[in-house]
Order: structure tokens, then sequence, then C-alpha cells
């Protein structure tokens, strides 16, 4: 089965990782208080966040390697099923 790659489980797992990232810096840009202390320093400890402008910036990147990425797995399931 194709799915059993280990490169497509180790890109699925980058995948997932980037969106549960994106989530939270969404809540953090809309100033959720939900999203916890630990959560919300570690982020932006990460990613170097100072100004709101870079977080805005941030989550344009993160969406667009999110999107690159899962366009290189539906490419490649659809050179395989050919």
């Amino acid at each position: 089965m194709i799915n059993n790659t280990p490169w497509i489980r180790h890109r699925q797992g980058s995948i997932n990782d980037i969106r549960k990232e994106l989530s939270v810096l969404v809540e953090i840009q809309k100033d959720n208080r939900k999203v916890m202390n630990i959560k919300r320093t570690r982020l932006l400890k990460k990613y170097n966040i100072e100004v709101k402008e870079s977080l805005d910036q941030l989550i344009e990147e993160l969406k667009r390697k999110v999107s690159a990425k899962t366009q290189r797995l539906s490419t490649y399931r659809k050179k395989q099923t050919q």
C-alpha cells in the first residue's frame, strides 16, 4: 500500500505538526486567552516573533508550506495510481 512508505508518514507527520502550530498561532493572532501561556511563549520564541506584522507573515508562510507539502503528496499519489 502506498501510505506505508516511511517518507509519506514523515511528510504527513510534518504537515500535521505545522497545522497544529498554525492553529495556535491564529488563536494568538486573535488574542484568544484560551491558548496556554506555555504554548504561546514556546511558539513565539521558536519563530522569534516580536511584533504582530511578523506574526501575520509567519502565518501566511506556514499556510504556503502546508499547501506545498500536501500538493507534493497528492502529486505522488496521482502518479502511483496511473
